[in-house]
């Protein structure tokens, strides 16, 4: 059938460069369906405009158990030869969809060290990314003056970002953060090449939440998983929730005594 050549812009040649280095991460995917009774109970005392973004909860709840745990800030990297590579903090990548030249486009905010930012320091940075020109983000000149340049040329200096212990986390960070749960659909197993993404639904009425722990098999092992998610739900449940009583305590003085 006769149809049209369209050339790819750059967010295409950015999502199939991503495509094509998925395709050397060795995933696993174990879910969880997270008890956090006492954060909906907090939430639901908030008026609509003050409740905290799920990405920022979820970005410092991870954050605290990988201050813990430091498999969860490791990387399997090849260079100079394969080895683990262990970062002192986590860096999150949170995906945000915004336009670009007309066209729906999915950018990463790259935030260091999340467990040591407030949930409104979280917010911030995400609606700042969210909402500025996209020039006034280094990260986001970077990554579309990479997608400018020729095909072998683009795959070179992606390998070599994901490769070097170093600076893979200045460019990929330590775990990525996606969800649509917004517009009603959950990720299950989404394309990509971090060594963690978490992603998640929406949260249902008994206040429970389902979680999906997508990992590089290379970097650890699914036991590491399972701690990681049970701690995960402690850390929402506990200083996520504290945090908030702290920030709102008119709001939720009442509720303090149920959480």
């Amino acid at each position: 059938m006769k149809g049209r050549s369209i050339a790819l812009s750059g967010p295409r040649r950015i999502i199939a460069d991503v495509c094509y280095f998925a395709g050397d991460t060795t995933k696993g995917v174990i879910s969880r369906r997270l008890g956090l009774g006492p954060l909906a109970r907090v939430l639901a005392q908030l008026p609509r405009g003050a409740k905290p973004l799920w990405p920022a909860m979820i970005a410092r709840a991870y954050g605290l158990v990988a201050a813990d745990m430091p498999e969860l800030r490791r990387a399997y990297v090849k260079f100079p030869w394969p080895h683990i590579y262990e970062y002192p903090m986590s860096v999150s990548m949170i995906a945000t969809e915004r336009v670009f030249d007309g066209e729906p486009t999915l950018f990463f905010v790259r935030m260091k060290g999340p467990e040591h930012m407030s949930l409104g320091e979280l917010a911030e940075r995400l609606r700042r990314a969210k909402t500025v020109d996209w020039q006034e983000e280094r990260d986001f000149r970077r990554v579309f003056a990479i997608a400018s340049l020729p095909l072998p040329l683009r795959r070179l200096i992606w390998w070599l970002g994901l490769n070097i212990g170093r600076q893979r986390a200045n460019y990929f960070g330590t775990f990525g953060i996606s969800s649509l749960a917004g517009q009603g659909v959950t990720i299950t197993n989404a394309v990509h090449m971090f060594t963690v993404l978490l992603s998640y639904g929406a949260m249902a009425d008994d206040g429970s939440l389902e979680l999906f722990f997508s990992f590089d098999h290379r970097a650890f092992d699914g036991g590491v998983v399972a701690r990681a998610l049970s701690r995960l739900e402690e850390k929402l449940n506990g200083p996520i929730v504290e945090e908030i009583i702290s920030a709102f305590p008119q709001a939720t003085g009442a509720g303090m005594a149920s959480v």
